[in-house]
């Protein structure tokens, strides 16, 4: 997929703890611009280990100034050592 400034993409996936009872995870947008610093937006959910869990919400590209020269998505957050697993990671256009 594409991503264009100025646009708002609905993010999803689902995440599953392995070695802890709980902790948070979340999905990162990073944003560079040709000139500028770049720009992160993102959402974050608090996990169990027990289930399969949906993490979903809106991320707007904007905020840069410039050309946006490139967009990139990052799943993370749990404490170091701690193990998770990512699936159906989508982002539309919305």
């Amino acid at each position: 997929m594409r991503f264009i400034a100025g646009n708002t993409y609905h993010i999803s996936f689902w995440a599953k703890l392995k070695n802890t009872g709980s902790a948070t995870v979340k999905i990162t947008m990073k944003a560079s611009y040709n000139n500028g610093s770049p720009v992160y937006s993102g959402i974050s959910k608090n996990l169990n280990n027990y289930s399969w869990n949906l993490i979903e919400g809106d991320v707007t590209l904007d905020g840069g100034s410039g050309t946006l020269t490139e967009a990139k998505l990052y799943v993370n957050g749990p404490p170091s050592g701690v193990e998770f697993w990512v699936d159906e990671l989508s982002a539309v256009l919305i």
